[in-house]
């Protein structure tokens, strides 16, 4: 299950047992959309190799956030 929470100071990102807290303040951008399996390569938190982030979870139909 992912979870996410906003507070006024961070974002909380769970994904099971684990996720990280982003202070808002280093969120540079955020995207929703499709899905990039080649950038990130599978399901869950996920790292792109230019340093981005994904969270994406089964039966979503190929959508997610940058």
């Amino acid at each position: 299950m992912l979870r996410v929470t906003v507070t006024s100071k961070a974002l909380h990102v769970q994904y099971g047992l684990f996720g990280p807290t982003i202070p808002l303040e280093d969120i540079v951008e955020v995207k929703a959309g499709k899905y990039n399996w080649l950038k990130y390569g599978g399901k869950g938190i996920r790292f792109g190799l230019d340093g981005s982030t994904a969270y994406n979870m089964f039966g979503d139909k190929s959508e997610g956030v940058e």
